[in-house]
């Protein structure tokens, strides 16, 4: 009567540990299943990418390439492609001095320029410098104003629609 009692226990406790295997099994087979559909978790912050398509695929935002081994405000963040801060206020960013604009936006930097009877001359500075965002019509601007400029460099004309501050 004992023996038959262990044996019964014995089959219980290796049904116990192929139930509780199983399931397991069965839980990262389906947490595998979600990764492979691009329903993934949401990625740590200060999560680094090896490209910026990656980056943004994977954020569904603009992402800047964040050169921490050099920058201190990292913070121990590995260097990589990072998405860009949100912004809580409407300051433009200055394009002047040659910096580029972000993913999106164009430097309003239009002055005429060309050969005049004494050599170069240039007109005045007629954009702001500033970074804007481009649009196609005022529903894609915060402040419903899309307006189109034309962007002079030197003696070239190129025409633009952004979101216009004013």
């Amino acid at each position: 009567m004992n023996k038959k009692i262990v044996i019964e226990i014995s089959i219980g406790i290796i049904l116990l540990v192929v139930i509780v295997t199983g399931g397991i099994f069965w839980l990262q087979s389906n947490n595998y299943q979600k990764i492979n559909n691009n329903q993934t978790p949401a990625d740590p912050v200060g999560s680094n990418y090896s490209s910026q398509k990656d980056c943004e695929k994977r954020t569904g935002k603009t992402c800047n390439f964040a050169m921490c081994d050099i920058m201190p405000q990292c913070e121990g963040v590995k260097t990589g492609w990072q998405p860009q801060a949100e912004s809580n206020n409407n300051v433009l960013k200055s394009c002047a001095d040659g910096k580029i604009c972000d993913k999106g936006y164009v430097c309003y930097d239009s002055q005429y320029g060309g050969m005049g009877s004494n050599g170069i001359v240039s007109g005045p500075q007629e954009g702001d410098l500033s970074c804007h965002k481009l649009c196609n019509s005022n529903s894609d601007c915060k402040n419903g104003k899309c307006k189109e400029v034309e962007l002079v460099g030197g003696d070239v004309i190129n025409k633009v629609k952004f979101c216009s501050e004013k």
